[in-house]
């Protein structure tokens, strides 16, 4: 096949969980299509960071097929938002490695560490490198960071974790190279959805 074409539909697998007397009884996926324009030929629907392609990250509405389905921002999910990451602390990539997945279709967490100054960015980018094996399918995941033993005032707090951003890939092919990743920080994320500005379409630039 020859040519290249430009997807029209994002498919958005999603937990759809049954219950019964607040007990859960079965874990299943329901997939969602989203269509990524306004109607056929017609504008992009997603959003881009203000400084555009130079942040790899976009945000895309999504509308769940039935009023039972509720959805989360990550942030309210018992994370902390005042903790400052630090680099060489813990990170952990949530997602699903080449397609695996955990018990009752829980995501797999891979573990790494913060390698460069999360604040620092790099290249003039909100982004930094974590250290870890991640593989493919990992794009787009959360990355959370966890501080153990946090001292407060001569208090020791137990786990401490936050949302560190979004994994966006590895640095080079070689699965056994340097396992850099890339991570576009958290704050980059509140300024696409505080600032976004529409999509522009592949095919006009």
């Amino acid at each position: 096949m020859h040519g290249s074409f430009i997807p029209n539909v994002l498919l958005v697998t999603v937990k759809d969980i049954v219950s019964h007397a607040g007990e859960t009884s079965e874990v299943r996926n329901l997939v969602v299509p989203v269509s990524l324009y306004m109607d056929f030929g017609g504008a992009p629907k997603w959003l881009e960071h203000p400084r555009r392609g130079e942040v790899d990250c976009v945000a895309v509405p999504i509308e769940f097929p039935h009023e039972h389905t509720k959805s989360y921002a990550i942030q309210d999910c018992g994370l902390e938002t005042d903790l400052r990451p630090e680099v060489g602390i813990d990170c952990f990539v949530v997602g699903y490695p080449r397609g695996m997945e955990g018990p009752r279709k829980t995501p797999i967490w891979k573990r790494g560490t913060i390698a460069t100054e999360p604040e620092a960015g790099i290249d003039g980018k909100p982004m930094l490198l974590i250290d870890t094996a991640t593989r493919k399918g990992m794009s787009g995941s959360p990355v959370i960071y966890r501080h153990h033993g946090y001292q407060d005032d001569g208090f020791t707090i137990g786990k401490n974790q936050g949302l560190l951003g979004i994994y966006s890939g590895r640095i080079g092919e070689d699965e056994i190279g340097v396992q850099l990743g890339r991570v576009w920080r958290a704050n980059a994320i509140d300024e696409l959805m505080a600032s976004g500005v529409q999509g522009i379409d592949p095919m006009e630039q």
